[in-house]
């Protein structure tokens, strides 16, 4: 009886997601970007100051988990369920739904203390056709005495300027590793996951600043091997390994490029794009031990085989290129004596 309620705990804890089990519920809890953190905290703690605003940034930094915790603090979980319409713009993104749902919402009256508005969430509010976005600007326009709009968003620029106008911006960044692996090792130690530093480091070299990427491969890894370790991660993450980038990066660093060039086209055949292959190979140049000059010369090369990419090159050829040229990098110290 009590190995079927063990094996019952066992798996009901495997299958919960654990980017929502540990979600941060306060802006205390929240990892990065500790500069606008601050500044919302000061809305936290006197409510009446919270205007319009909208978080930018990349996918995975806390944007929405920051917009949910504030206004879980502000209004209280029971006055949440009432005062705050909350919507994925993605999803719900034509004119319609601004007119019907939002004005609908605006309009409406709550019976809520002094001092505090009602709040309309909008994630991925540049996925909003224009037509949309206007008709929200007039809805905000209108109905700012009492409700207050916090809206979210990966690319700025897709919002009409309207709208950016009467929103405080706040551009978040991307998680720092160490900020990601601190928060990793905390899941580890409330999950009891068996994991080894490499796998830890693997996982923020993976994320990239993201930490919904890093929370769920962590979770992956656990939940198909058991160990967390540098390989298992690479393996249930399926990325261009970085141990084969960081060795085809040495061979070019020493004029060896068609061995670097052999190493990363056998990723490819593997079947990853060359696209993900150089952004691998982006962020093992940041790291990568070397000169300063050659890094910002590997860089500046990148850079233009990425550029060339866009504009229709055939990837496979400006992969070959650029590592070409890559090995070519000397000290211009040493070409000038």
């Amino acid at each position: 009886m009590s190995s079927s309620v063990e094996s019952s705990s066992s798996s009901s804890s495997s299958s919960t997601i654990w980017l929502e089990k540990h979600r941060p519920q306060t802006l205390e809890d929240i990892v990065g970007n500790q500069d606008f953190i601050h500044q919302l905290d000061v809305i936290r703690r006197d409510p009446s100051r919270m205007t319009n605003f909208m978080l930018c940034g990349p996918p995975g930094v806390g944007k929405t988990t920051c917009i949910h915790a504030l206004a879980k603090q502000i209004l209280g979980p029971e006055l949440c369920k009432t005062a705050v319409l909350e919507m994925n713009a993605s999803d719900e993104r034509g004119i319609d739904v601004v007119r019907e749902r939002i004005h609908s919402f605006a309009r409406s009256k709550f019976n809520l203390p002094p001092g505090l508005a009602k709040i309309v969430i909008l994630d991925e509010v540049d996925s909003m056709t224009t037509s949309a976005q206007q008709a929200l600007r007039v809805i905000m326009e209108e109905y700012a005495l009492h409700t207050k709009f916090a809206l979210a968003c990966n690319i700025s620029t897709k919002v009409i300027e309207a709208i950016q106008s009467r929103c405080a911006i706040l551009r978040f960044g991307k998680i720092k590793s160490e900020e990601v692996e601190a928060r990793l090792r905390k899941v580890i130690a409330m999950e009891g996951v068996q994991a080894e530093e490499d796998g830890i480091r693997a996982l923020s070299f993976i994320a990239d600043g993201d930490m919904r990427i890093a929370i769920n491969g962590l979770q992956s890894a656990h939940a198909g091997f058991g160990l967390v370790n540098r390989d298992n991660v690479y393996r249930v993450c399926d990325v261009p390994n970085p141990v084969i980038v960081n060795q085809a990066l040495q061979c070019i660093s020493k004029a060896r490029a068609d061995i670097g060039v052999a190493k990363l086209n056998g990723l490819v055949d593997k079947g990853y794009a060359v696209e993900h292959v150089l952004q691998v190979l982006g962020r093992c140049i940041k790291s990568y031990d070397c000169p300063e000059f050659q890094k910002f010369e590997y860089l500046r090369l990148l850079a233009e085989a990425n550029c060339k990419a866009v504009e229709g090159c055939h990837s496979s050829i400006q992969l070959d290129s650029l590592l070409t040229n890559m090995s070519m990098v000397r000290d211009p110290a040493i070409n000038g004596a």
